[in-house]
Parts: C-alpha cells; structure tokens; sequence
C-alpha cells in the first residue's frame, strides 16, 4: 500500500513536470508570435474609447503593416457586441455596461497576442497641433548633417536655399494621436504659414509662402521649408477635423545661414616687446579674435578650411599702421588660424608656433601678430586693420613696449574700517608711457601631453604686492601659502595688476610694497581713528626712486616733491634730474650757469632720469 502511494506520487510529480514544460512551451510561442505580430485599430490610435463607443482592430504582422492578417479569431469580450469578417474585427461597447481597463485577445491556433483597450474618458479628438522637426525626408534620407565637432545634428538651422523638413502632429486632450478617418468628418487638414520662407507639403521643393494638405491616415503631415537668403522663418499651422479646428501655441523658429556679412574683434592679449638694440628684432607675441555674423545676424562657424558658411583666414586680410599711418605690415609675421584639437608645436607659420591654437574659441579666427626679421620696430602703439573681403573692416591697436620703466601704485580707499577691505592697483608703463606688455604665468611640465611640455619659469615678470610696516593686521587674498597672508603674486595685463587685502585688526595702519623686477612702489592704508603722525604723508626718501636712486631712467614712486628735495636725496650720486612731459624733458641740476634749469615738482608715478 505504501508503495502505491508512492508510485502515485511519483506519477503526479512527473505530471507536473510535463505541464510545466507544456506552459513554459506554449509562453514562448505566444512572445514569439507577439514579437512578430500585433493588433492595431484603424479608428482609434490609442485604444481608448466612451461608453457605448465603437473600436475597429485586426491583427497586422509587424514587417507587414496595413494588411490584416485572417487567420486570427477575436474573442469576445463582457458588455461588448463583437463581429467580425476576414480577420478584422469590430468590438462595439453597451451602453451601460462596465467601463474601465479590458483586454482584447486574438488568436490562431496555439499563438495569440492581446492588447489593452479602455473604456472611459476618451478625451477630445483634436486638442493641440504641434509643428516639429523631422531628421529625415519621407524617403529615410537624412535632414542634416552634424556639426562641427561631432555636435548633435541639428535640423534647424541649414545654409541659405536649404530645405528644412518639419511635420504637424494632431493630439487629443489626453495628449495621445487624434484618429484620424476617410469621412469628412474625421479628415485631418492641416494650414501651415512660413512667415520669411517658403513651405509645401511632402519633401517637394517650397515655393509658397503657406500651404494645406489633408491627412486620411495618420494624424501626421509631413512638410518642408526654405529660404533663398540668410535669415530666420517663423512656422506655425492650424489643424482641422470635423468642425473642431485648433492653431499652434508656439512657433517653429528656422534659421537659413548665409557666408560671413560683418566681423568683429576682440581684445587684445600679450604684447610685443621693443628691440633690445638698433640691430635686434622685436620680442614677444600679440593676438586677438576675430567673429563673424552673417546677413541675418546668426553667427558663423570658423574653419581653417574655406567654406561659403564659415569664417576662413582666407576671407581676411590684416594690414598694420604705426602712428603716422605708414603700412608696416612686412615688419611683422601675421597669421591667421582657427581653433585645432590639439597645440600645434610646430609649423611653417610663427604666428602658429605662438599660440596655443586649441585655446582659440570655437567660431573665430586668431589673428596672430609675431615679430618680423631684425632690426625690429620701435616702441609704440600700431594699429592692425582686419578686413572681411567686400565687407567691413574694424580696428585693433596694440603696443610696441619697451621694458619696465614706470611702477605705480594706488589703494582704494586709503582709509579703511574694521572687517572692510582694500584694493592695491598697480600700474606698469614703459618709458613712452605705454603699457607694457602682459604678464605670462608660468607653465607646469607634461611629459605626457602630445607634444611634450617643457616647463617654464616665467616668474620674473610677477608683480609682487607685500605688507612690510604698520600696525594693522592685514590678509592677502590669493597670498602665498608661505607668507602667511603677507605676500600675493599676481600677473599683469594691460599694464595693471591688482591685490586685495582684507582688514583683519581694529586700528591702525599698512604699509604695502608692490615690486616687479627692480621698481618697486608703496601704499599707505590706514583707519580713521588712527594717530594722526601715523596717517601723516612719508617724506621722500632714496626708497621712493624705483631704481633705488642710482643713474638712469627711473619712476619717482613717494610724496610729492620738488626737484631740488631730490637732489638732495641724490647728493653725491647725481647732480641733475629730468623730468619726463610728453615729448619734451625738464631739466633740473645744481650745477650753476646751466640754461633752462627748472625746480619742478614731482609726484607719484612721474618718470625721471638721473644723471651727472
């Protein structure tokens, strides 16, 4: 008995197996066939209809759409009056009965697939139209072609006499496809206006400026846009089915690009240096971006590459002046390039080899002016002119500077309270009082970059701006790890560089030394309720000459003076002090009997030269 039992259950486990097996069989043909095949409706898009509503559907093969496939039977469904003929079914609701979430199932043999239908709010057939971009023609054909830079393609923006390819989608309220039918009643006829352009209907060429084309079959119509000429094309469209009819909430904004119509320039970075001696060529490197926009203000790409839609160095050409308007172009090396993926090390240009061109922006071109063969050009500011051919021209002046001669210094404000702060602003000039040219930061080594990076100390050129006196507790912004907050490095640029200090102490007051090579400047700051000999004005010492006061061309850095109060300081080294004005130079000496000596006055910042 026992064993019979057993043998029992041996045989319904078995059983289970092999009905396991049978469902696990019967699944996998059911997601194969759903793979391959699908109901559809061919009166409501998105399955969902009102009490009493009717639905249409048959079962189409994925690779096959628009023929319905026979051999599948339509099963019926509760509160539904189902009929069918030749494999398309129609499920028309009862009134009254249960709404809500059904499930439509059809089958052939041992394979069926189903599909949700709801009965319930089927919203309005026609609520919004949208106009929107197409990335490809009806024949599959691509719309656009991407960018520069491997960008995302974007179809809304194409060269002048383009084609732009859109499509206007209908939607019901509930944001789904309207449905779409080949009565009157349910026809989908779009209106669509291209305000600047052109439009037609499928991917024919536009030639007017609105168009309308009627939809039996889907709630999409497919349209293209144009322009001959650089400029923009506002779209919109409104959307008719039945007697409900509906315009677009916003607008499709098209851009039809043209060549470069206007350039502009920006600043100037770096800076040529004058020559050492009569015989040496110049130093040093300037440069400045050029932009381009075209006939419809829209902005250009740039490329090293000629192209009619993009800004080239051959659609330029810059011509340099000195200030007497005299064309010195061959004294310099002007190149003009775009923006590259990576530093070109070398090349047959030596603009090229001065920049870096992978720092250019994208959509300008640098204009690089290096120096030209010795002997160089003298001190003083030059004007290049850029011109887009047939176009317009614009102006960039840069300077020819010596080395520096002139170092001033400037804090604002002078008088300072508890927890404020203060800016040191110091000012570098040559001794044509030009600024001199920018500051360049050191470059770290990368053995691993393509090329190789050696590194650079370039230190020498830092201005140094460092609190040595007082007795106001003072921290530098940026200062040296080292220093406490006493000391802050800075680069110039345009002649100026600039340290703030935070006022960390209650009274009292700061002295701040600003140094770059041998000149040097100081600044007084100090608190309101501080001592007044505190606060007083320093009286002119051999520290306020920026060379120290030795022979030579100096700035005057202290007090206001006059030129006998420096000769005094000079005894023994100097017995003459000329003052830079202009073009011209005062002469002060204490030698007797000298013509034209003038005790003049000095303050900070003036240039001078002492002599014997």
């Amino acid at each position: 008995m026992i064993q019979t039992l057993a043998r029992k259950r041996m045989q319904l486990g078995a059983l289970a197996v092999l009905a396991a097996l049978v469902a696990s069989l019967f699944a996998a043909t059911i997601s194969s066939q759903s793979a391959t095949h699908h109901i559809v409706s061919t009166n409501d898009t998105d399955f969902t209809i009102a009490d009493g509503g009717t639905i249409i559907v048959q079962v189409e093969a994925r690779a096959a759409p628009g023929s319905a496939v026979a051999s599948y039977t339509f099963g019926e469904i509760f509160g539904f009056v189902l009929t069918q003929t030749g494999g398309v079914a129609t499920y028309r609701h009862q009134a009254g009965a249960p709404t809500g979430d059904f499930t439509i199932t059809a089958r052939d043999g041992a394979n069926s697939v189903t599909q949700k239908l709801v009965v319930g709010d089927a919203g309005t057939n026609l609520a919004t139209v949208n106009v929107k971009l197409d990335t490809t023609d009806a024949a599959g054909t691509a719309r656009a072609e991407p960018t520069a830079d491997g960008a995302k393609a974007e179809t809304d923006t194409v060269a002048a006499g383009g084609n732009i390819f859109i499509h206007v989608e209908a939607l019901n309220s509930l944001g789904k496809a309207s449905n779409i039918g080949t009565d009157a009643a349910t026809q989908l006829t779009v209106n669509i206006f291209a305000v600047g352009g052109t439009v037609a209907a499928g991917d024919t060429a536009a030639d007017t400026t609105s168009v309308s084309s009627t939809s039996t079959t889907g709630n999409t119509i497919d349209f293209v846009v144009s322009r001959a000429t650089a400029g923009r094309v506002e779209v919109f469209a409104t959307a008719t089915i039945g007697t409900a009819s509906v315009r677009t909430t916003e607008s499709l904004f098209l851009n039809f690009s043209g060549g470069p119509d206007v350039i502009s320039a920006g600043d100037v970075s770096g800076g040529l240096l004058a020559p050492a001696s009569a015989t040496a060529a110049n130093t040093g490197v300037a440069s400045f971006e050029v932009t381009s926009v075209d006939a419809a203000g829209a902005a250009n790409d740039a490329s090293d590459t000629a192209g009619p839609l993009v800004l080239d160095p051959s659609d330029i050409s810059t011509k340099i002046t000195d200030a007497d308007g005299e064309d010195v172009t061959a004294k310099f090396d002007v190149d003009e390039s775009a923006r590259k993926d990576s530093d070109v090390a070398q090349s047959t240009t030596a603009g090229e080899t001065a920049i870096d061109e992978s720092k250019i922006s994208r959509g300008a071109i640098a204009v690089v002016i290096a120096p030209g063969a010795a002997p160089g050009v003298a001190g003083g500011t030059y004007t290049a002119a850029v011109t887009l051919t047939g176009k317009n021209t614009v102006e960039v002046m840069f300077h020819v500077t010596g080395p520096l001669a002139s170092l001033t210094a400037v804090a604002d404000p002078v008088t300072v309270v508890e927890d404020g702060e203060f800016t040191v602003t110091a000012t570098l000039l040559d001794a044509n009082g030009l600024p001199i040219a920018d500051g360049k930061a050191d470059v770290a080594a990368d053995p691993d970059a393509t090329p190789a990076i050696d590194a650079v100390d370039n230190s020498g050129d830092d201005v140094i701006f460092e609190v040595i006196g007082g007795d106001l507790s003072v921290f530098g912004q940026d200062s040296d790890a080292t220093s406490r907050g006493q000391k802050v490095t800075k680069e110039h640029k345009g002649g100026e560089a600039s340290a703030t200090f935070y006022i960390t102490g209650d009274s009292g007051k700061a002295i701040v030394l600003v140094r770059s090579g041998t000149k040097t400047a100081r600044v007084t700051v100090a608190t309101e309720d501080a001592p007044a000999e505190e606060a007083a004005a320093d009286e002119p010492s051999l520290g306020d000459f920026g060379n120290g006061g030795t022979t030579g061309l100096t700035s005057w850095n202290g007090p206001d003076a006059s030129a006998s109060e420096l000769l005094a300081l000079l005894a023994g080294r100097a017995n003459a002090v000329w003052l830079s004005s202009g073009d011209d130079w005062v002469l002060y000496t204490s030698v007797e009997g000298v013509p034209n000596s003038v005790d003049f006055n000095v303050t900070s910042g003036n240039v001078i030269y002492i002599s014997n």
